[in-house]
Formats: C-alpha cells, structure tokens, sequence
C-alpha cells in the first residue's frame, strides 16, 4: 500500500504528466541560412525635388517560412542604422542624426512576426516593426520563390535558393522621424517604401 504522502506524490506527477509539464519541450525549426551578398534591406525616400534610395549594410535575420504551413513560419529582423548608405557621406551623416534615425540612441530597427496569410499566390507577414524605440503593427506583403532540383540524398529534394521579396509603406512621422526642411531645401515626404529582398 502507498503511503498518503507517497500517493499524492503520484497524483502530482501524473497531472504534471497530463498537462504536458513533465513532458520535453518541441525543438525550435531550424531557420533558414541567409545569403547576404544576394540580399538587400533598402529604402526609398520622396523629395519634391528628387528620390533618394538607400540601403542597410548591416543586418541579420532569423527566419523560417514553410508556404505549406504558415503556423511554423516567423521571421526576425534586426538592422544596424548606423550602417545607412545613400551614396552620399554627407546626407547619411544627417540620416543618423536626431533629425532621421538618431543612431546613437536608437542603434537598432527591428520587425518581429506574429502570424503570415495567404491569398492566392502571395502571402504577407503581420508583426511589430520598431524605428526609433517606437512599435507599431504592420502587414508585408511579399513574393515567395523557390528553386529546387532532385537528389539521392535524405528528402529527396536540395533547395538552391528561397527567395523573399517585397515593400511596404510606412509613414515616417509614426516613428517620430518628423524632420523639416529649411526654406531653401527640398521638403520630405511623409511616405517611405521600405524593401527587402532576402535570398536563403
């Protein structure tokens, strides 16, 4: 016979056991490896004058997409604002200043996932984006493509490349990126285009 304390012992691991407590946890997918010298994090700015593109040298993501099964997909992306690049030394120093990005207080620009859809042949990806210490919830559209060739080994199928591919429009003042230009100067449009074309 089971002594009380050892009988409620019992019952404890066997509720821990039901609710999955005692049980280990699923291993985290694998993300895809991403091929950065076929990739780009960009931008399009407006002028009433001119457009100006520009670009993130440094960024990293983590990122995973199974067309097949959204559930399993989610990204993160992390940029470097300092590394601005417009081709223009003297423009993305003012970029990094308080004026735009504000570098040396908010280094880094981030977008987490919280779910992706599907219509038709397109999908979108909703998650937070952050500029500026400030987060707000947006929807990506974007293009998915895949090359893939047969083989011997395991699966049976070798991926050659995953290809993510789109824009959204963002207003920068949501950021707090509320720059005005002088008398003389060309004015800043409220609407950027942020890019992206991402190889894995």
């Amino acid at each position: 016979m089971i002594p009380l304390k050892g009988r409620f012992a019992t019952v404890l691991v066997a509720l821990a056991l039901t609710l999955g407590l005692g049980a280990p946890a699923a291993a985290e997918v694998e993300a895809h490896k991403v091929d950065k010298s076929h990739s780009r994090i960009g931008f399009k700015a407006y002028t009433s004058l001119f457009d100006v593109d520009g670009r993130f040298k440094r960024w990293s993501a983590k990122a995973f997409f199974d067309p097949a099964d959204l559930t399993k997909s989610k990204i993160t992306l992390t940029v470097d604002t300092q590394s601005v690049d417009t081709d223009s030394e003297g423009r993305d120093k003012h970029l990094r200043k308080e004026d735009f990005f504000y570098v040396q207080k908010f280094p880094k620009a981030r977008f987490v996932s919280t779910s992706f859809a599907k219509e038709g042949d397109n999908f979108s990806v909703t998650g937070d984006l952050t500029i500026r210490g400030v987060t707000k919830r947006v929807t990506v559209p974007f293009k998915w493509s895949e090359t893939k060739r047969l083989t011997k080994k395991k699966g049976g199928v070798e991926y050659l490349s995953r290809r993510a591919k789109g824009t959204i429009t963002v207003n920068r003042k949501d950021y707090n990126i509320n720059y005005k230009a002088g008398l003389l100067l060309p004015s800043v449009k409220d609407d950027v285009d942020v890019t992206f074309d991402v190889n894995f």
